[in-house]
């Protein structure tokens, strides 16, 4: 008798990652827009939604107090009102805070902020500009996030 057996061994199911976002928008009308328009795409799940950087970095360090699953991306437009931090300044904010979570400035101030220098932007954490008065940027911006996160393989991303 051997210990072979005749059913064929069932293959590991591949699961697909769903790219888990939140979104910064100080423009409650536009955060809904664009928010309900993530939520219709597939692979991606739209985890919080917030009008400033403020609410977006005590979400984070709750998600990390808790020992929870960070997101794997952040969008956020740049100029989020007067006297609010901006979505440059919240990126470097999350790196000294010791977050490594990509993030994509979605804003109608990119052809300014493409000024900056790649090193620059990519020091803090920011890894792209999308312009969103710009159809067709705005289009791409579930492709642009979705190869970020599959480039950086984020495994500080998951509760220990």
């Amino acid at each position: 008798m051997n210990d072979f057996s005749s059913e064929t061994p069932k293959s590991p199911e591949i699961k697909k990652k769903i790219l888990r976002i939140i979104y910064i928008e100080d423009q409650k009308d536009f955060r809904e827009l664009i928010g309900a328009e993530l939520k219709k795409i597939p692979d991606v799940e739209l985890i919080a939604s917030f009008p400033s950087t403020e609410e977006a970095k005590d979400y984070l360090l709750k998600l990390r107090r808790e020992n929870k699953e960070l997101p794997d991306g952040i969008v956020s437009d740049n100029d989020l009102g007067i006297g609010k931090a901006t979505g440059i300044q919240f990126a470097k904010e999350l790196k000294k805070l010791g977050f490594k979570i990509p993030v994509v400035l979605f804003t109608g101030y990119a052809k300014e902020l493409r000024s900056l220098s790649k090193e620059y932007l990519d020091g803090i954490g920011v890894k792209s500009i999308v312009d969103k008065n710009d159809l067709e940027s705005t289009r791409n911006l579930v492709g642009i996030l979705k190869e970020i996160s599959l480039s950086s393989n984020m495994p500080q991303n998951k509760p220990q």
